[in-house]
């Protein structure tokens, strides 16, 4: 019970830190570091009834956690970050899924699945 509580806490940080405004400030399409080191952190997506994070961190390793809608689950493994592709390695079920990254500023990610012809585009709000 105490599992599924924190990930419902964790599921619920993207409401409580989510800005209301909009940083134009930030370079898309900056070189590689800068790339990487915005990336970095944790991301908040909801829709509907399924809540998600979306932590990536400096070592190149990378959690995601979703709780809500068909069922609960989280995967981790490592990503790489080249152009507007990022690739996530996942160890936990031995997956690899690449996205396309069209929008990444200090407060908002925005992904599309390269490998899903019928994916939407996925707005991520960074929390931490």
């Amino acid at each position: 019970m105490t599992k599924i509580l924190r990930y419902l806490l964790i599921a619920m940080l993207p409401f409580v830190f989510a800005a209301c405004d909009k940083d134009d400030d930030d370079d898309p399409k900056g070189d590689k570091d800068t790339e990487k080191s915005l990336l970095v952190g944790s991301w908040g997506f909801s829709n509907y009834d399924i809540y998600e994070t979306l932590t990536f961190k400096k070592n190149g390793s990378y959690t995601w956690i979703s709780v809500g809608g068909s069922g609960d689950w989280d995967e981790y493994g490592s990503y790489t970050l080249r152009g507007d592709i990022l690739t996530l390695y996942d160890e936990s079920y031995g997956d690899v899924s690449r996205y396309r990254i069209y929008t990444l500023t200090s407060r908002t990610l925005v992904i599309k699945s390269i490998d899903d012809d019928k994916s939407e585009l996925w707005e991520w709000t960074k929390i931490r």
